[in-house]
């Protein structure tokens, strides 16, 4: 197999086949519940390896730089292996360091190498994810494609957040590891033979009718006697821009990473502003909630209006950049440098009540408006990324989504730790002030690709 495997014939344009959705979203939730794990049972695991926050933030460090360093590679692999064989390698992969966490992890260095194990084996799943999503959906539906596998992040959060923190002290913290170990296994064999190319009758739309009907189809029958790339929309030429790809990448780094560090200090940020636990995490839970359904809804959007991707993406990006001002805005009525528990989410009572005292109404409000607006517009974007990627390398779907997981992967591991750093030393304050002039400057250079379009 080489890696312009497009001399196969396009799927219908408004194909949406449910058997390839199922192996995409199964996929990309195995992959990366270890991550969500390691989050929700913490404290076990800390209690048991007797290691602190700091192990467990190294863990899922590892995973997104082993994710950044080699998604380029991935992607490139599994351009010439194909999809199916991508998953295998990937999703056992998994397997083997979920497995490992379970069975054999006794300190915390041990979690950041099975953990680093995962994120490799990540550059296989995902790049195998947009290929299949390339071949076997429509190209008029492309975008709730990816929509349908990026809301599948948030929601497999959501569900580790929720329950497993209430089983681990029953079960145990290793059996959720073993139990993703063979699932992994398990998807592993069924992935198809033919994940790529999967048929499915194109949906009914109402309002195709008369010549609008005739019309599509005599699109899609020229798109099919030229023998169109797996992907490509027919309005697609060239053999791709990879310098638009490299911007977008960027871009893309930039403003995931600052969506992982307000997921992961917008409550320490609450907490010391005065809100109550119970409300800082329905906070979360509801930014996080608005995210998954913007994926869907931004997914559905482009499908009926391919030519707004760009408008909608720098769009999400500058509403998420107006919450992470008004965020930086909110914090500076908080402390100055904070604990290193604090920082951690570990926030005593005795921590927060100066800062209750200080933060008025007005504090609130920015503070919810910021996390609800970067946490859903923007960090809502990304399936519209990763459509954006493979239309424009079309040709090579798989190394297009491996150049975006670089970006997200390389911002995922290091946004976190510096906002970490800089809360310690300089507090929230100045910490999300810095981190919003990084979300201004993706907003750039996403607005620097969309002109070149």
């Amino acid at each position: 197999m080489t890696d312009t495997t497009a001399e196969r014939r396009r799927p219908p344009a408004d194909a949406l086949p449910p058997r390839a959705l199922r192996v995409v979203v199964a996929a990309l939730v195995i992959s990366l519940l270890p991550t969500f794990l390691v989050g929700a049972l913490s404290v076990p695991i800390g209690e048991d390896l007797e290691v602190g926050t700091g192990a467990i933030g190294a863990a899922v460090s590892a995973f997104f730089i082993a994710a950044s360093s080699l998604a380029l590679l991935g992607g490139r692999a599994v351009d010439r292996i194909g999809a199916r064989t991508g998953y295998r390698i990937g999703l056992l992969g998994i397997a083997v360091a979920a497995a490992g966490v379970g069975l054999l992890a006794a300190e915390g260095w041990h979690l950041a190498a099975w953990f680093a194990l995962g994120g490799a084996s990540l550059t296989f799943v995902d790049p195998s994810i947009a290929r299949t999503i390339a071949g076997s959906v429509g190209w008029r539906r492309q975008g709730m494609g990816f929509g349908i596998k990026e809301a599948a992040v948030p929601t497999g959060s959501m569900i580790a957040g929720f329950t497993l923190p209430l089983l681990g002290p029953v079960i145990g913290w290793q059996v959720p590891f073993l139990v993703v170990a063979v699932l992994a296994v398990g998807l592993a064999l069924l992935v198809p033979s033919d994940i790529e190319s999967i048929v499915a009758p194109p949906a009914p739309d109402p309002a195709l009718t008369g010549r609008r009907a005739a019309r599509a189809e005599r699109v899609a029958a020229r798109a099919d006697r030229r023998g169109t790339l797996v992907g490509e929309d027919p309005a697609a030429h060239g053999d791709g821009d990879l310098r638009g790809l490299a911007l977008l990448a960027v871009a893309s780094g930039l403003a995931g990473g600052v969506g992982a560090a307000v997921a992961t200090f917008v409550v320490p940020t609450a907490l010391l502003l005065g809100l109550g636990a119970a409300a800082a995490g329905a906070l979360l839970s509801g930014a996080s909630i608005g995210s998954l359904v913007i994926r869907l809804g931004a997914g559905w959007l482009v499908d009926r209006r391919p030519g707004a991707v760009f408008d909608l993406l720098v769009g999400l990006l500058a509403a998420g950049a107006v919450g992470m001002v008004a965020l930086a805005v909110a914090a500076q009525a908080g402390p100055g440098p904070v604990p290193v528990d604090v920082a951690a989410g570990e926030v005593a009572v005795s921590a927060v009540v100066p800062a209750a005292d200080s933060a008025g109404t007005l504090t609130i409000v920015l503070l919810v408006i910021g996390a609800v607006l970067m946490l859903g517009p923007g960090w809502g974007w990304t399936g519209l990324v990763f459509l954006t990627a493979i239309r424009l390398v079309p040709r090579r779907p798989a190394q297009a989504s491996g150049a975006i997981l670089a970006g997200l992967g390389g911002g995922g591991a290091l946004f976190p730790i510096g906002a970490g750093w800089l809360a310690e030393s300089v507090g929230f304050g100045w910490t999300w002030t810095v981190v919003a002039v990084a979300m201004l400057l993706a907003v750039a250079l996403m607005a620097v690709v969309r002109a070149k379009r």
